[in-house]
């Protein structure tokens, strides 16, 4: 049970978002951000493809080998790639996305020809997303880390949320995950709060981004932070 600040209680059942879930837009394939400090310069996002099943399957075994994305079969994404480009495609949308899920949509991060990340954007939040698992869900290859594409992982996900129409996002991480809230703050993360989620083994800590339509930043992203954090929630 959750007691949130204005003193009502929710009780929190939730099917966890799985990873192949995918957003109502597809990305323009030039969607990138300037990097000098990156070996090619550039980042892109691109929709899962076969051309960069290879690498998407090798990223995820890496992935898997710290510990991360234990419930996902690559073998079997490896074998059947032509049904999960199916299904990654039938979670974009309200019509075909799976029962309990919200439509979100995936995106690889490459640089030059190899994948470096996933993100993942998704159109709206239900009751758990809003409470820790946010609208933006992020991860840098292990041997592809320190080298500045979580930052720009994020702020391309930013670009493309702007785009399916949201004017706010909520990005989370862990309480004691000084990376990548240094990540979310690089990117115009302004906290509101720390929640503990008792099925959770660490808090996490909320971030607002807010998206402005009518300015543009440097980079074309165009974006401002929240103004007003609420009151925090208490777990």
């Amino acid at each position: 049970m959750l007691h949130l600040s204005g003193g009502s209680a929710r009780r929190v059942a939730v099917r966890a978002e799985g990873f192949g879930t995918t957003s109502s837009r597809m990305p323009l394939e030039e969607t990138s951000v300037s990097a000098p400090h990156l070996p090619t310069n550039e980042c892109h996002l691109v929709m899962p493809s076969g051309r960069w099943k290879d690498e998407f399957v090798a990223m995820m075994r890496e992935l898997q080998a710290e510990g991360l994305y234990g419930d996902t079969d690559i073998g079997n994404i490896n074998d059947d790639f032509d049904r999960w480009l199916v299904e990654w495609e039938r979670a974009r949308h309200e019509t075909t996305v799976a029962p309990g899920m919200v439509p979100a949509t995936s995106y690889w991060l490459v640089v030059g020809g190899r994948v470096v990340g996933r993100a993942s954007v998704r159109h709206r939040l239900n009751e758990a997303l809003l409470l820790w698992g946010g609208h933006i869900g992020y991860a840098i290859r292990p041997s592809e880390r320190r080298k500045g594409y979580g930052t720009a992982a994020l702020r391309l996900a930013l670009i493309e949320a702007r785009r399916i129409g949201l004017r706010e996002v909520l990005v989370t991480c862990d309480n004691d995950n000084v990376g990548s809230r240094r990540i979310i703050e690089r990117n115009g993360g302004v906290l509101e709060n720390e929640v503990t989620i008792p099925q959770l083994a660490k808090p996490k800590l909320r971030f607002w981004i807010g998206l402005d339509q009518g300015e543009r930043s440097a980079d074309g992203a165009g974006l401002k932070t929240r103004a007003q954090p609420t009151k925090p929630l208490r777990g």
